[in-house]
């Protein structure tokens, strides 16, 4: 059952066949037109022809004296008027009223069922709410495609059938999409992509015969009579923006990013849509972020670009084509993925360096950058629907946001690990292919930044102290190689000409005085920080050759390079000589199982650490060492 604008049921929109008649004994309806048939729809109220236009009295000049002869003034009779007369005209006024009310279909009006606070009035219509004509992944149709749509929505307080209903990009056609039978309670919508090819399956989707421009255009709701009902005329809009219908004042249409086909127009009804974008347990995650890539890791082109790491989780490969990542919530494929695979348990790099490169058997980059200030990462699936995402502040220069233990919990790391597991072994991994890579001679061997009994300087002082090592076959001249403690100013200090033979160590105290004199003692510039910094080798060209992410650690304790090259926390530093060995890293504070007090009678301590992780302990108070008690179990207090 249709419904025209009063709600009253009337026929269906028709196809072909005799012409729809209204009910009224005072109106004859013209023959219905085809959506081939031509039209003017400016003059489909107007009958009759058009009056002739007023023209002035033109009197001739008499006698022959060329004055004009007087003439009579004419006189005029008062017409009258008959009873029947006042009926015609009045009859006449309410034919009028009838064939223009519906060029004026918001003068009905009802309550939004949608606006709880009770805005402004609706039409006793259904009502274009909303419009995308760029939609890039925004919203996906059931053949895979991001085709423009348009919302229709039941704004009024009773039941619309649609059926009859048609939507157009042109005034003059109103039959482009014509709807099926779809019933609309209030307050329900329905999306009808603009696709270019029409489909009326309502237990699927519709789509219509024309697309909408993203430069702008008008798009047209008819009733089952051909009357325009409501038109929307937008500009241009940006990909993945919509042009929506302020439901607290329907007159009023907004620009936005916040779509919400299907939904109110408004931050609800953005998140309740929101949701329905997502997938909770994906196997395919982000797994770590880099927002400001100073010196980490360089693209193919040597460039040093921030960058996007994920994971598969998972047990199966996952074919990423058609997926997407994307620096916006609401564009979540604004960089698409070409035919590759990620197999269980690998990493895959993507650099978000903005130069767009999809070559499958090359490096990937996206078209966009990140903002290391603030900015959010996502990743969907080929339908836009997201997988995962992440969201980063304040993300300092070479630090990354890594997911920790292939979880849930993200900590922000300063030796980033792209490509490799966010831990210590990934960390060394990494640091090896990067040192493979560089091919430098002159490596930073060993760092000391708490050192208060250890090494002393020319000026009996214990400074902190950088180690380099020549691991060439070539003696090597250090004039115009830099030390730095900053990723952002690269070779604040700089070293004379000082020749460095092979297998050589030299320490370079990290003191602050700047002393730069070939055959002395040298210090840089700056000093280092106990609880951590990146100490970075530049060479002449600056290039950085070496770097050494220094995190906080105990005084008289190093952080240096073991046999295999990797950098191990040494509690026997070695000042100007070959490393000793050490430790990846620090196991986590074990955690007591009984909490801290006073009790009367005998415990069970029992110890809780990490797997793999050696706890020993002493119940002297001392502190404990490798010779203490090793923990295997629950000890007993009391």
């Amino acid at each position: 059952m249709a419904y025209d604008r009063r709600g009253r049921g009337g026929p269906p929109r028709r196809t072909g066949g005799d012409p729809p008649v209204r009910r009224n004994s005072h109106y004859e309806p013209t023959q219905r037109r085809s959506a081939s048939q031509p039209s003017d729809r400016r003059t489909a109220y107007v009958s009759g022809e058009r009056a002739p236009a007023y023209r002035s009295a033109v009197y001739e000049p008499a006698g022959t004296a060329g004055q004009p002869e007087v003439q009579p003034r004419p006189t005029k009779s008062r017409p009258r008027f008959r009873m029947t007369d006042i009926l015609i005209f009045l009859v006449a006024i309410a034919l009028v009223m009838v064939l223009i009310r519906p060029m004026f279909a918001f003068s009905q009006t009802t309550t939004n069922p949608n606006d709880p606070e009770g805005g402004g009035p609706v039409a006793a219509y259904p009502t274009i709410t909303e419009i995308m004509a760029a939609n890039g992944s925004a919203l996906c149709d059931s053949r895979g495609e991001y085709s423009d749509w348009i919302e229709v929505t039941n704004l009024t307080g009773q039941t619309i059938n649609l059926a009859g209903y048609a939507l157009s990009d042109d005034i003059e056609s109103p039959d482009q999409f014509v709807f099926p039978s779809v019933v609309l309670a209030p307050g329900e919508a329905v999306i009808v992509f603009a696709s270019g090819a029409q489909m009326t399956d309502s237990a699927t989707e519709l789509t219509a015969p024309f697309r909408l421009s993203r430069s702008g255009e008008t798009v047209v709701l008819f009733d089952p009579y051909d009357n325009p009902v409501d038109q929307v005329i937008f500009d241009s809009l940006e990909t993945d923006m919509s042009y929506a219908r302020d439901l607290k004042n329907p007159n009023s249409w907004i620009k936005t990013h916040r779509y919400t086909p299907g939904y109110p127009n408004d931050d609800a009804g953005w998140q309740a849509f929101s949701e329905t974008r997502r997938i909770e347990g994906s196997p395919l995650v982000i797994s770590e972020v880099m927002t400001s890539n100073n010196i980490t890791l360089t693209d193919e082109d040597g460039e040093y670009c921030d960058w996007i790491e994920l994971y598969n989780r998972g047990t199966e490969a996952i074919d990423l084509t058609g997926y997407g990542l994307s620096d916006r919530e609401e564009s979540p494929r604004r960089w698409v993925f070409p035919s590759v695979t990620i197999e269980p348990g690998a990493y895959l790099l993507v650099f978000a360096s903005g130069k767009d490169r999809v070559d499958p058997s090359g490096v990937l980059h996206t078209s966009f950058r990140l903002n290391s200030i603030k900015e959010t990462v996502v990743v969907s699936n080929e339908r836009g629907i997201i997988l995962d995402s992440v969201t980063i502040t304040d993300l300092a220069s070479d630090n990354s946001t890594a997911r920790v233990g292939g979880g849930d919990v993200w900590e922000v790391f300063t030796a980033a690990t792209p490509g490799y597991p966010n831990t210590d072994e990934g960390f060394n991994s990494f640091q090896e292919d990067q040192l493979a890579a560089t091919h430098s001679p002159v490596i930073i061997s060993e760092v000391m930044s708490g050192n208060s009994s250890t090494l002393q300087d020319r000026y009996k002082e214990y400074s902190d102290w950088i180690e380099l090592y020549n691991r060439g076959s070539e003696p090597v001249s250090l004039a115009g190689y830099g030390l730095s403690d900053s990723t952002d100013r690269l070779g604040l200090w700089v070293f004379p000409d000082t020749v460095l033979n092979p297998g050589q160590y030299l320490v370079v105290f990290a003191s602050g005085r700047n002393e730069a004199v070939a055959g002395e003692e040298l210090h840089t510039s700056f000093s280092l920080s106990s609880l951590g910094e990146p100490v970075v080798l530049t060479d002449p060209e600056g290039a950085v050759v070496d770097k050494c992410l220094v995190s906080g650690m105990p005084f008289n304790m190093s952080y240096g390079r073991g046999d295999s090259l990797t950098f191990l926390y040494m509690d026997e530093p070695s000042p100007g000589a070959a490393n000793g060995g050490g430790w990846p890293g620090f196991a986590p504070q074990p955690e007591f199982v009984l909490p801290a007090g006073s009790y009367e009678t005998a415990q069970q301590i029992e110890l809780i650490a990490p797997e793999g992780t050696r706890i020993h302990y002493t119940l002297n108070g001392d502190d404990p060492d490798e010779s203490s008690p090793l923990y295997t179990g629950p000890i007993s207090i009391g």
